[in-house]
């Protein structure tokens, strides 16, 4: 049926090592590296454990920038904070849990404190932390609030901008007419 040997080298990209092991080494890192992403929204746990495999992998394979990567994927997808709104501890930085800009003073960080909660849910300056899930009610309802307001400001300025239409159409109409005048003379 197939009479070519298949050579799975010819395909891989140029980092990829010259020895079989090495190339054995980077396949099996990068499958481990695309399944943490396959499992990321189910378990960043288990994403972190694929990705640990995948940067063992790259290093074995000689491949530093994938392996920096694999890395910095762990510390982001390992990292946790609690939620400002509902004080639940999520774990993925920009996965399950956002940074969003907020007024934040002395007296607050002082509450989280003398309440014995998470002080790093504003561990970033004029940021609280919140996990996706508040993050994404108050962003659809802000999008809700600006859908209205956008309504209501295109309702009040469609007549304006209609009367201004008529009143340069009305003006063009003007000038075409002065203008037939002036070239009969």
């Amino acid at each position: 049926m197939f009479t070519e040997k298949l050579i799975a080298n010819k395909t891989l990209p140029k980092e990829t090592p010259d020895k079989a092991l090495g190339r054995g080494y980077y396949c099996e890192a990068l499958a481990n590296y695309h399944n943490a992403f396959c499992v990321l929204l189910e378990s960043p746990e288990k994403a972190e454990d694929y990705l640990n495999t995948a940067k063992n992998l790259f290093t074995q394979a000689s491949i530093q920038e994938w392996s920096t990567r694999a890395g910095n994927y762990i510390v982001q997808f390992h990292s946790k904070r609690c939620c400002w709104m509902c004080n639940r501890e999520m774990r993925g930085e920009d996965v399950f849990y956002r940074y969003y800009p907020a007024r934040i003073e002395k007296y607050h960080t002082n509450l989280i404190g003398n309440l014995k909660q998470d002080a790093l849910m504003v561990d970033k300056p004029g940021y609280v932390t919140l996990c996706t899930v508040c993050g994404s009610a108050i962003e659809n309802q802000a999008d809700k609030y600006a859908t209205l307001r956008a309504n209501e400001v295109h309702d009040w300025a469609e007549p304006i901008f209609e009367n201004h239409n008529k009143r340069i159409n009305d003006l063009v109409e003007a000038v075409n007419r002065l203008n037939q005048v002036a070239h009969r003379h």
